[in-house]
Order: structure tokens, then C-alpha cells, then sequence
């Protein structure tokens, strides 16, 4: 029924207090502010909690949200090993931000005084909090764990050996997952599966892996909020569920496209920006586009290093060059030229 609840506070109902807790990285912090908005226009409060100097660095609230939405920070704690002032991934190199997770884990103790002494009917966190679900149960009050991973949720399918307790062996990771009941050839490259046995044994300062937070986060929430829709790929949202065995929200436009104050009005009359759903097909069969350069999923794949994953330039060139002009080409050509109809 808690569950329900969530789900109906996405919707269209009323009412509910959700604290949202997100890690200290702005790609997270700005998805769950968006997604603060999201429920604050239904008419829920959220309390957003964060630290310092990071809710200073958000961007300001619409004047008709600020009634609805709450910030509260935390103090941050000093942590060997993390500058001054140093309290978001983007103010450290890579190989500083263990520190941070640290400092991040030593915010449990603030958290929960937070929590006990407000009427929460639900948590949203991130996968460095591993540690709330079990102060959430503790106090009563369910929690949920918000992925940000793009959509479609197929990542968080094909990871599911890795974040599994057992020790999955590399082929497993280069498979497609055993539980899908439809056809997919989605699965890790080499690479990526070796990056991933790696990251799951990789202790950092914090004393806990990466691999074991996340799991800790997936395995022990209420219910699992993933960025897609049932309309589309609806067979992976069945499967998350069926691999976590936990509910599935999956959140559609439920955030709108953050961007600089002002600067939509700024660019009025000359650029458009397109929220939401965009025409693709249209765009792609345009006659001005003559090609389609995407990270990956569709076409034919730039070549990539088996054990790093590194695409080199000249691999780029050649593979438009594949594609736009040389004979082998010619049956992708061919294929897109058929798909224009149907665009």
C-alpha cells in the first residue's frame, strides 16, 4: 500500500512529506531537486537535505515552489584527505573523491537526528546512502532509491549479476540476463565487465566498495524509481522488477530540463528548446541530416579497444566514412533509405 502511495504522489494525489537525501554530485543533487519540483506541483512537501555549500550552488526556485519545498543542511564534516570547502565531486579530482564518500557516510549520525524529529512519510536516496534503508526501517518510514542512470533501465538489468552477493564470473557479465523472457542481445562488453569485477572489490577510503552500496541501496529499498516509461521499454521495467523483486516507478517527464534563469527568453526568436518528447523520425529524415552520430544502441558501432573500451579518431572517421560514402557501406545506406518511409 506505501508502495501504491509513492506511485499515486508521481500521479495526481496530495499530501505526502518525501525527504530526498542525494548524492554529493551535481548530476545527481539537480535531478532530485527536479524531481522535488515534480512533487512539489502536485502539491507534496519535500524537505531537500543536502550540505553547505552545495544547496548554495543550486539554482534558485521558481517563487511559486518555495513555499513547498524545504532545504536543510547538514554540517559538513572535516575529513583528512578533503580540502576546504571541497563538499561536491566537482570540487575534487577523481581520485579524492573516496574522501568525499567518506565525509558523506559520516552524515548518517545528522541525518537521523533530521529524520526523528520530522513526520516523513517517504525517503528518496541515493546509492552512497547505503546506509539509510536500515536507519529508514528503524524509524518506520519506507524509502525509495532514485537511479539516474538515462533511460531505457536496461544498465541496471545487465548489472544485476555485479550487484548480486554472489561472485558472478566475467562471462555472466558478457551475457545477456537469464531472466528476460524476451529477445535482447543487451549485455556488457568485455571491458565493461572487467571494469565492473573491479569496481565491485574496489574498497575505498570509506571502508565500503562502490559495488556494495549500490547493492546495499537496490536490494533493501521500498521501491526502485528508474528515469523511463511503461510505453516504452516495458519489458525491461518488468524485468527490473522481476531481478531486484522490489516495485518499479518509473518516472516520465516527471522533471523539466534545467537551464540558466532567463535563458529561454534570452534565446526567444532565435533557437528552440523542445521539452519532453522530441520528433526524432522527423529530425532524422530530414534532408539536411546526412548522418547520425549516437553513443550507441543503433547502426553501425565505432571499433573499441577489448580492454579499455578507447575509441581513437581515426576509427571515428573511418566508420562515417564506412557509412557515408564507401561501398560497404551501401547496405546501411540502403537500410536507411527503406526506413525513410516508414519516418
Amino acid at each position: 500500500m506505501v508502495v501504491k502511495e509513492l506511485k499515486e504522489a508521481m500521479e495526481d494525489h496530495s499530501g505526502l512529506h518525501v525527504v530526498m537525501f542525494p548524492w554529493l554530485a551535481f548530476g545527481h543533487m539537480i535531478l532530485f531537486l527536479e524531481l522535488s519540483k515534480a512533487l512539489a506541483k502536485k502539491g507534496h512537501h519535500t524537505t531537500y537535505v543536502s550540505t553547505p555549500r552545495n544547496l548554495k550552488r543550486l539554482p534558485p526556485l521558481p517563487p511559486n515552489l518555495t513555499q513547498t519545498i524545504t532545504f536543510v543542511a547538514l554540517p559538513f564534516p572535516s575529513i583528512d584527505g578533503l580540502p576546504d570547502q571541497a563538499e561536491a565531486t566537482s570540487d575534487l579530482p577523481l581520485e579524492s573523491v573516496e574522501y568525499l564518500k567518506k565525509a558523506y557516510d559520516e552524515l548518517k549520525t545528522p541525518f537521523t537526528t533530521l529524520i526523528s524529529a520530522r513526520c516523513s512519510d517517504w525517503i528518496i536516496h541515493d546509492f552512497a546512502s547505503y546506509w539509510l534503508p536500515d536507519v529508514a526501517s528503524d524509524l518506520g518510514v519506507p524509502c525509495a532509491y532514485f537511479s539516474i542512470f538515462p533511460p531505457p533501465p536496461a544498465p541496471l538489468a545487465v548489472w544485476e549479476p555485479f550487484l548480486s552477493s554472489r561472485c558472478a564470473p566475467q562471462e555472466e557479465l558478457t551475457s545477456p540476463p537469464e531472466l528476460a523472457d524476451f529477445p535482447t542481445k543487451v549485455s556488457n562488453l568485455p571491458f565493461e565487465a572487467k571494469q565492473l569485477l573491479d569496481f565491485r572489490f574496489a574498497v575505498n577510503a570509506s571502508g565500503v566498495s562502490d559495488a556494495l552500496q549500490i547493492r546495499t541501496s537496490v536490494r533493501r529499498c521500498r521501491a526502485l524509481l528508474v528515469r523511463g516509461c511503461h510505453e516504452f521499454k516495458s519489458n525491461w521495467l518488468a524485468l527490473l522488477a522481476k531481478l531486484y523483486e522490489t516495485r518499479i516507478i518509473p518516472l516520465t517527464n516527471a522533471m523539466d530540463a534545467w537551464m540558466p534563469s532567463g535563458f529561454e527568453e534570452r534565446i526567444n526568436g532565435r533557437g528552440f528548446i523542445q521539452k519532453g518528447w522530441i520528433l526524432q523520425m522527423k529530425i532524422l529524415a530530414h534532408e539536411a541530416i546526412g548522418g547520425f552520430l549516437t553513443e550507441k544502441g543503433i547502426g553501425v558501432e565505432v571499433p573499441r579497444d577489448a580492454l579499455d573500451g578507447s575509441v581513437t579518431s581515426d576509427d571515428v572517421a573511418k566508420t562515417l566514412r564506412l557509412v557515408m560514402v564507401e561501398e560497404g557501406g551501401a547496405g546501411v545506406r540502403s537500410r536507411v533509405g527503406e526506413l525513410k518511409s516508414v519516418w
